[in-house]
């Protein structure tokens, strides 16, 4: 049959020679290839332009929380308003599947179909349809869903290492609640401007450094900083 759309050995095109030793099959993207005749005698193929009307399938899901039937009822609907049935045709509507984040479907239903171009486009209107349904009646159509379990013991560790910083903290704050106290009677207005600790994991010994200064008598004790340390 001259420029019959077919699919054979893997590929699909049109039908433009037929000689004595092959065939020669235009591609959708217009590029040319030739199929010995042996390999078309050996394997199956289809001729899509020896019937005007085919069944196609669309594939989907929604969330666990859908009303099922609410889900079947609004498919059946919109893929028989935009592709009108036969009578001896109709939509099916079958789920299939609980899946790691969806109730999976599948419906399928007839088209006019001669080449392989006319069910691209079927589907791709189908999908369109059924999403903007499902966004008008609420119905959501769930992305997978990964949970990333980085391990108890890990998070012990963590909260340990927590724990000893605050304890850490809890001593130099009455280190130096003491030092003011040792200041007080010269009445000193000591204000804390920096505390901050240098710690080495492999001896963990410390160095603490406290920078003070007093109002109004400089003179007597200037600007300057008092180093405590190293200790355990």
């Amino acid at each position: 049959m001259p420029w019959a759309f077919v699919d054979t050995n893997g590929y699909s095109g049109f039908v433009s020679e037929i000689n004595l030793r092959s065939i020669v099959l235009r591609k959708p993207d217009n590029n040319y290839v030739v199929i010995p005749n042996s390999k078309i005698v050996d394997s199956p193929f289809t001729n899509y332009s020896l019937t005007k009307r085919s069944r196609i399938k669309v594939n989907c899901g929604v969330g666990y929380e859908s009303d099922l039937q609410k889900v079947e009822d609004l498919v059946r609907k919109t893929i028989a308003t935009e592709f009108p049935q036969l009578d001896n045709e109709g939509v099916e509507f079958f789920f299939t599947e609980f899946g790691d984040s969806s109730i999976n479907f599948v419906v399928r239903f007839w088209i006019d179909m001669q080449k392989n171009k006319h069910k691209l486009e079927a589907q791709h209107n189908a999908i369109k349809r059924i999403r903007q349904r499902f966004d008008m009646e609420g119905i959501k159509i769930p992305f997978p869903i990964r949970t990333l379990d980085f391990g108890k013991n890990v998070l012990k560790v963590e909260n340990e290492k927590k724990q000893t910083e605050s304890i850490l903290v809890y001593s130099d704050m009455r280190f130096f609640l003491s030092l003011t106290n040792l200041f007080s009677p010269l009445n000193f207005s000591c204000k804390l401007l920096i505390a901050f600790t240098l710690q080495n994991q492999n001896t963990r010994r410390r160095n603490l450094c406290f920078f003070f200064f007093k109002n109004n008598i400089e003179e007597k004790f200037p600007l300057g900083w008092l180093h405590f340390g190293p200790y355990n």
